[in-house]
């Protein structure tokens, strides 16, 4: 984008982001699943599983352990590309003066960029949440079946395989309930800062206040994403050593648990996405049509400063500040693979082109870039 563009400019690019994106949206809706077909697809999967259940004594160590070594390798699994277009090559840059700028303008954007990055993390786990909860609800009532009906568990096993089911759950449940890559999670965020600051300025008690509740919180929420990330290889040896030589399967049992899990994952994931990507693009039209474009027609008539509350708390009497909201909501862009045809999944992901561009660096001077 020309950022020396004028209003009218700005006007006409920006008209022309609100017709494509309302395209996009009406075939992201077109995506949608009924209810009834979402029902039937995970009663079949459960309904071919139902044999092995009832013939197969080691089934519940089986779906656990297959449920703990999926874990560890779903983000791989569930996100593979099989159909994705191959990226083009990208042109090397020879002038050293070019390489220094660009890494300058990155350098000054920290903020930015890892807004960027936290945002990708977080929008990817929110639609393998469903999933990963129907999953971890299954290994509950196994463990609890295996000990209890069939003394296949001891109560220290099914203790820490419940305890990594719940925690599990607790941060796919956090990410699902605080969506950290909205501009809601920014905006509480901040208020929160600016309490904090009240606090603080109200002696050495506040002051202990403030770095207690930051503490508190920080410490819980590394517990729970150490639990649920890094520690299901462990419970996964733990459950294998406490079973010896019960655990051990023919191919063809983990290979059906194994291929159920993951086409319930993928699939309730490509759902998840399809509303995710949905949200998203509703958030950026709204954007466009009720705040940018509205400022824009307003600056256009003459920018009078009584009317510019009437605007939103995000209107602005700066051209260049204008361009900036503009810009920001071309950062994140939309993608689709799927696995062999099947199973397809959306993406929101970030515009590498824009991001990379030393002028939009420099333009948003590294505001926040939240998804929706």
């Amino acid at each position: 984008m020309d950022l020396e563009c004028s209003m009218k400019e700005l006007k006409g690019l920006v008209e022309k982001e609100i017709g494509k994106t309302k395209g996009n949206l009406e075939e992201f809706k077109s995506q949608r699943k009924p209810g009834w077909m979402v029902v039937a697809v995970i009663m079949a999967l459960f309904f071919i599983n139902l044999p092995l259940f009832i013939y197969v004594d080691k089934y519940p160590a089986v779906w656990i352990i297959s449920s703990f070594a999926f874990y560890m390798i779903a983000w791989f699994l569930v996100m593979l590309p099989t159909t994705a277009k191959e990226p083009g090559a990208e042109k090397k840059k020879k002038e050293k003066k070019k390489k220094d700028e660009k890494k300058g303008s990155l350098k000054e954007n920290k903020k930015t960029l890892f807004n960027v990055l936290w945002n990708i993390f977080f929008t990817n786990c929110q639609p393998l949440a469903p999933g990963f909860f129907i999953v971890q609800i299954v290994n509950i009532m196994l463990i609890i079946y295996g000990q209890y009906f069939t003394d296949l568990f001891d109560q220290q096993v099914a203790g820490l395989v419940i305890f990594q089911a719940l925690m599990i759950m607790a941060f796919y449940g956090g990410v699902l309930f605080f969506k950290p890559w909205t501009t809601g999670f920014l905006k509480r965020m901040i208020v929160l800062s600016k309490d904090s600051k009240v606090t603080w300025r109200g002696g050495r008690l506040g002051a202990m206040r403030v770095v207690l509740f930051f503490a508190a919180i920080a410490v819980g929420v590394a517990f729970v994403m150490i639990v649920a990330i890094l520690i299901p290889g462990l419970t996964l040896d733990n459950v294998k050593e406490a079973l010896g030589r019960d655990w051990q399967m023919n191919f063809l049992l983990f290979a059906v648990i194994l291929g159920t899990q993951f086409a319930i994952i993928r699939f309730l994931q490509g759902i998840s996405s399809v509303e995710l990507v949905i949200g998203v693009v509703d958030h950026k039209i709204d954007v466009l049509e009720n705040q940018v474009l509205p400022n824009i027609e307003w600056m256009m008539d003459g920018a009078n400063p009584e009317t510019l509350e009437q605007l939103g708390e995000d209107a602005t009497d700066d051209p260049d500040r204008l361009k900036q909201n503009y810009l920001i909501t071309k950062v994140w862009i939309y993608g689709k693979h799927d696995f062999f045809g099947a199973l397809p999944v959306y993406l929101v992901v970030p515009n590498t082109k824009l991001i990379m561009d030393k002028d939009f660096m420099v333009a948003v001077k590294g505001r926040a870039v939240p998804i929706a």
